[in-house]
């Protein structure tokens, strides 16, 4: 028995349905999956990353703003006697402050910071920076106000000697970086009426910074979502240092620092970023492929359909049969 044309086309129609359906799971299967380490990160000239900043104690004050790193050049330097190739980073921003001074009042002002900072290219450790922090405000509770500017200037330099914690990072790991650091801290307070005072503290040491990764999260900050590696970041001096670190970003898009005692000092997040590498190359467009396949399946199919309904018999006209009547 022939099957009716309907019921065959049909059971073509199912036929190419289950055939994409199986090829689009297919290229489901196969297409490339993140990988779990955490690869060394690319950066060039121009990326830069913007972050909001809230200092909840510093120096008895407490610090709103913004702040900015942008990517530079790379150009040879020597620290301490070694010579590297390095990623010169510039730092700026700005906000505003407001606190106590015991026993002369309450502050209130704006502040700014400028500095560079200096990456080696290997594993993109920070090996020397200068970093000036400004302060500008007025103090009340006297009998008057009175303005004042307070300055922090910072120059570090750091030798690395070791470095247990390079790139690839995988998930689990832990590892130190050692150091050798020479700092100089120089603090000026200038008031009104009142000549200068300073302060200056310099330090040559050997420190251990202890690195390890606690697993990966997505969390929501400004500048998105993303998908972000926790690690944390101890110091000798007993604090730490809480970061969630974005591969699509090339760094935090979120920091908390803590004081030894536990208490969170400091939050950084990420409001804006450039970073050129880490713009997801196209794909193979298969699902485009998918649906060009299914879409040409169907006009063909009703092609054929069209046809088969318009077609008609064709009456061939035959001489009769000798003898017939």
């Amino acid at each position: 028995m022939t099957e009716p044309p309907v019921r065959r086309r049909g059971r073509m129609r199912r036929q190419v349905a289950v055939l994409v359906t199986s090829i689009a799971l297919v290229a489901l299967a196969i297409a490339p999956r993140a990988a779990a380490p955490i690869e060394r990160p690319r950066y060039s000239r121009g990326d830069f990353w913007s972050y909001a900043t809230n200092l909840t104690e510093a120096f008895g004050l407490r610090f709103e703003g913004n702040t900015t790193i942008t990517a530079g050049d790379v150009v040879p330097i020597t620290v301490q006697g070694e010579a590297y190739d390095a990623l010169e980073a510039s730092l700026a921003g700005g906000g505003t402050f407001a606190g106590d001074f015991p026993g002369f009042g309450t502050v209130a002002g704006m502040w700014t910071v400028t500095g560079v900072d200096d990456w080696e290219t290997t594993a993109w450790n920070g090996v020397r920076s200068f970093l000036r922090l400004t302060a500008e405000g007025v103090l009340t509770g006297g009998p008057t106000p009175l303005s004042f500017i307070l300055e922090f200037v910072n120059t570090t330099t750091r030798r690395v000697t070791s470095d247990t914690f390079g790139w690839p990072i995988h998930e689990g790991t832990s590892g130190d970086t050692a150091a050798h650091w020479n700092v100089s801290l120089n603090a000026t307070f200038q008031a009104q009426g009142f000549p200068p005072s300073w302060n200056q503290t310099w330090i040559d040491a050997d420190f251990v910074t202890a690195y390890a990764h606690n697993g990966t999260e997505r969390i929501t900050v400004p500048a998105g979502t993303f998908d972000a590696h926790r690690i944390r970041e101890a110091g000798p001096e007993g604090g730490h240092r809480e970061r969630w670190y974005a591969p699509r970003v090339g760094a935090d898009v979120r920091q908390w620092d803590y004081n030894e005692t536990g208490d969170r000092l400091a939050s950084t997040e990420l409001t804006v970023f450039r970073y050129a590498a880490g713009v997801p190359p196209p794909g193979f467009p298969w699902m485009y492929g998918v649906l060009a396949a299914l879409a040409a399946t169907a006009i063909a199919l009703a092609a054929l359909a069209w046809r088969k309904r318009r077609r008609k018999p064709v009456e061939v006209w035959m001489p009769p049969d000798a003898g017939s009547p």
